[in-house]
C-alpha cells in the first residue's frame, strides 16, 4: 500500500432490463391493465421509493430521475416505465402528463434533490459565497416547483414528499413554507413530520422531512415506533469478512436462519445464489489512512488522533476544520447517515472492527435495500445511488398507512367547529390559512395596551429588543402602563443617542434608574450606535447578543424573535408557549426540546411571516395555552386538533 493510491474506477456493472419494462407511449394501457393503487416516483433514483412502495401494495407504474444510472437501476427492478428526464423541464412535465391522460394516479412520490439544504451544503455555500461577489443560486431549490406542478395537473389522491430537516429551519424556511401554502392551496390536507429513520425499523439514524398529503377528507395515522431500533450488527454483523482492494463481486455467504431483518434482506434471493452476496468489496486503504483507522475507536473523533503514528503523518486534514472526517461506527447502535457523499470518500464510514471502509453491499444494507437489489455502474455511481436513496423499508411504511387512508372510503366532512373527542389521528389538522384566519379574528389585540408584551405590536426591531430587555423580568400586569413612556421617549435609536449626550440628570438615566438598568446604558448605546450604522452585522443574532449586548440572560434566540416580530426574518425561534401552542394544534403529543414542534411552528404561520400575526401568535399561546390550558377562552379552540379531540375543555398535555 502507498500513500498516493493509482485512480482505479473499478468494475461497471450492466442490468438487464425487467420483463415488464415499458416505453412512456405505452403507459396508458399498462396502468389500465392493473389492480389496486397506482403510484409514480419522480426524482425516483435507483428506487428506494419505488421499491418500499411495491412492499407496501402500491403498483409504482413511473420513475423518473436524470441519472442514467440510476434509470438503468429502476428499470431492471421494476415494471412500467423508467425514465431518464430532467423535471425541471416543461416538456418532461407535459410528457407525463399526457401519458397518464384517463389514468387517475392514487400517489405522487417526490424527492426533489435536497443536498442544497443540508447542513453541509449550507457551509460549502457560505464558504463559495465568501469567495464570489454574486454567488450564483442553486437551480435545484426551485425543483420542488416542478413537483407541484405535477401534483396540480395529475390531482392524485395522495402526494408524498421527502426532504431533509433542514428545509425547515433557518435561511430556506421560506422555501418550506411556500411548500406547505402552495399544496395547501391545491386541496390537500398536510401531514409534515421529522421523522428518524431507526423508529421505523432502519439500521440507521437518518432524519427526514416528510410531507403526507391527502386530497379526501380522511385521516392520516403515522406508522407505530419499533420498540428497539435495529443496530449495526443487526443490518451486517452476519456478511463475510471482505479485504479492502480486492475486485471481489461476489463472496460466499454462510446462509444462517433466516428471521427479522436478516430474514428481509435474503427474503428475494434465489437458487443459485442462496450462498452469495454480491458488491461485498472495499475500497483500498492508503497506508496512512489504515494507521489513522487503527487508532481510531467508535467514541473518538478525528481530531482526537495523534498527528503521527510511528514517524508517520496520518492526519491529511485540519482537524480544526474537520473535526469528524473521520469516523468508525458502532456495532451496538444505528449508523450514522448515508448519505451520498459514501461515494467520495467513505471516511464517515469505517467499519466497526476492520480497518477499511464500508463495502457497497453493507452500505445498501444499512439503506434496507434487500441482497438481490444491485446498481447498475461503476462503484462510484453504486455508492451515490445507495446514499442519496430513501430507505425501501420507510417507504413501505409510510406506504402502508397510505394506502389504509385511501382505502378507508371515509366520506366524513371535517367541519372544524365541531368537537372530536376521539383519537388525535382522526381529527383533520388546520390548515396555515385557518391558523392565520383564526389570528386575524382574534379581536381583543388592538391597542397596545391589551397586549401582554406590546412592543411585538410595534413592528420595529429596535421597539422589541428595548422591551425584551427593560421589561423582561417584569409582572405583565406592570408592563402596559409603563410601555409607552418608553416608545414614545426612544422610538429610534436616534432618540436613544440622542437623549445619551444629555447631563447627568437625563431623563434617559432617570428611567434606566427606576427599571433597576442603569447598567445597561452603554450596552443600549453600543446597540443604538449599531443599528444607526447600518451594519449587515446589527442583524446578525449572535452578534447582536455576544458582541453588543453582553447581557446575562439575553440570548441569540431572543434577537431572533425580535428579527421575526419586526418581519426581518422568516425565522422562528419560538420559546417554549408559542412552541406548545403549534403542537397542540396538530396534535403533536410532545413539545420539549421537538424539532418537530419547531417545524410545526414555522408550518402554522403561512407562506409568509407578518409580524403581527407571529406576535399574535406568542400572545395567545402564553395567554391561553399554558400546562393547564383555557380552551374554553382560546381564540383557537376551534381548529386546534388537541382541543376539538379532548372531552373536557380543561385539560393537561405534558
Amino acid at each position: 500500500m502507498v500513500n498516493n493510491l493509482p485512480f482505479k474506477k473499478g468494475n461497471r456493472l450492466e442490468l438487464e432490463d425487467h420483463p415488464g419494462a415499458i416505453v412512456l407511449d405505452g403507459l396508458q394501457e399498462y396502468a389500465s391493465q392493473l389492480e389496486g393503487p397506482l403510484a409514480i416516483d419522480l426524482f425516483s433514483g435507483a428506487g428506494g421509493v419505488s421499491l418500499g412502495l411495491e412492499q407496501a401494495g402500491f403498483n409504482v407504474i413511473l420513475g423518473v430521475d436524470r441519472n442514467p444510472d440510476a434509470v438503468a437501476t429502476h428499470r431492471a427492478y421494476f415494471p412500467g416505465v423508467s425514465m431518464e428526464a430532467d423535471l425541471s423541464r416543461l416538456d418532461t412535465v407535459d410528457a407525463i402528463v399526457d401519458s397518464l391522460s384517463g389514468i387517475q394516479v392514487d400517489l405522487v412520490a417526490g424527492c426533489p434533490p435536497c443536498q442544497t439544504f443540508s447542513r453541509a451544503s449550507q457551509g460549502i455555500n457560505r464558504h463559495l459565497a465568501s469567495k464570489s461577489d454574486s454567488p450564483q443560486p442553486d437551480s435545484r431549490r426551485d425543483l420542488w416547483e416542478y413537483f407541484r406542478l405535477l401534483i396540480e395537473k395529475l390531482s392524485p389522491e395522495a402526494l408524498l414528499m421527502e426532504n431533509v430537516p433542514e428545509i425547515c429551519f433557518g435561511e430556506y424556511t421560506g422555501i418550506f413554507r411556500k411548500q406547505i401554502s402552495s399544496l395547501e392551496k391545491l386541496g390537500y390536507t398536510l401531514y409534515p413530520r421529522i421523522v428518524s429513520t431507526d423508529d421505523y425499523g432502519v439500521p440507521q439514524k437518518r432524519q427526514r422531512l416528510i410531507i403526507v398529503g391527502l386530497k379526501s377528507p380522511v385521516p392520516f395515522s403515522w406508522p407505530d415506533l419499533v420498540e428497539s431500533p435495529f443496530t449495526l450488527r443487526d443490518a451486517i454483523g452476519d456478511l463475510p469478512h471482505a479485504e479492502p482492494g480486492v475486485d471481489q463481486i461476489t463472496a460466499t455467504y454462510a446462509t444462517p436462519t433466516m428471521t427479522g431483518l436478516l430474514g428481509y434482506y435474503r427474503e428475494g434471493v434465489q437458487s443459485p445464489d442462496l450462498d452469495v452476496i454480491y458488491d461485498h468489496s472495499a475500497r483500498r486503504v492508503r497506508d496512512d489512512d489504515l494507521k489513522a483507522f487503527k487508532q481510531l475507536t467508535p467514541d473518538m473523533k478525528y481530531s482526537d488522533l495523534e498527528d503521527e503514528v510511528d514517524g508517520t503523518t496520518i492526519k491529511r486534514y485540519r482537524d480544526d476544520i474537520f473535526k469528524d472526517k473521520y469516523n468508525r461506527l458502532s456495532w451496538d447502535e444505528p449508523s450514522r447517515t448515508i448519505t451520498a457523499h459514501i461515494a467520495k470518500d467513505g471516511y464517515w464510514y469505517i467499519h466497526p472492527e476492520k480497518d477499511r471502509t464500508l463495502t457497497i453491499r453493507e452500505a445498501a444494507r444499512i439503506q434496507t435495500f434487500p441482497d438481490n437489489f444491485r446498481f447498475s455502474g461503476f462503484p462510484t455511481s453504486q455508492y451515490h445511488q445507495i446514499g442519496e436513496a430513501v430507505p425501501p423499508i420507510l417507504a413501505r411504511e409510510l406506504g402502508k398507512r397510505l394506502i389504509a387512508a385511501l382505502s378507508s372510503g371515509s366520506t366524513r366532512t371535517d367541519n372544524l367547529d365541531q368537537t372530536d373527542t376521539t383519537t388525535t389521528s382522526s381529527v383533520l389538522p388546520p390548515s396555515s390559512r385557518d391558523v392565520l384566519q383564526a389570528l386575524e379574528a382574534y379581536q381583543d389585540l388592538e391597542e397596545d395596551s391589551e397586549w401582554r408584551k406590546p412592543w411585538r405590536n410595534s413592528g420595529d426591531y429596535w421597539q422589541n429588543l428595548v422591551g425584551m430587555i427593560m421589561f423582561r423580568e417584569m409582572d405583565v400586569p406592570s408592563i402596559s402602563g409603563q410601555w409607552s413612556n418608553i416608545k414614545n421617549m426612544w422610538a429610534t435609536p436616534e432618540d436613544y443617542i440622542n437623549d445619551h449626550n444629555h447631563d447627568a440628570d437625563s431623563p434617559r438615566l432617570d428611567a434606566l434608574v427606576a427599571y433597576g438598568l442603569r447598567h445597561f446604558d452603554m450596552p443600549f448605546r453600543r446597540l443604538a450606535e449599531f443599528l444607526e450604522s447600518g451594519d449587515p452585522g446589527a442583524m446578525n443574532p449572535e452578534t447582536i447578543a455576544n458582541d453588543i449586548l453582553d447581557i446575562d440572560g439575553f440570548t441569540p434566540a431572543m434577537v431572533e424573535e425580535a428579527l421575526s416580530l419586526s418581519g426581518r426574518s422568516e425565522t422562528v425561534i419560538g420559546q417554549a408557549p408559542p412552541r406548545r401552542m403549534a403542537a397542540r394544534l396538530y396534535g403533536e403529543s410532545t413539545w420539549e426540546n421537538n424539532v418537530n414542534s419547531r417545524m410545526i411552528l414555522t408550518r402554522s404561520l403561512g407562506d409568509v411571516v407578518e409580524a403581527d400575526r407571529y406576535g399574535r401568535f406568542i400572545e395567545i399561546s402564553e395567554e391561553f395555552c399554558g400546562s393547564d390550558p383555557e380552551c374554553n377562552d382560546c381564540p383557537m379552540n376551534k381548529i386546534c386538533v388537541t382541543g376539538r379531540q379532548s372531552s373536557s375543555s380543561r385539560f393537561r398535555l405534558m
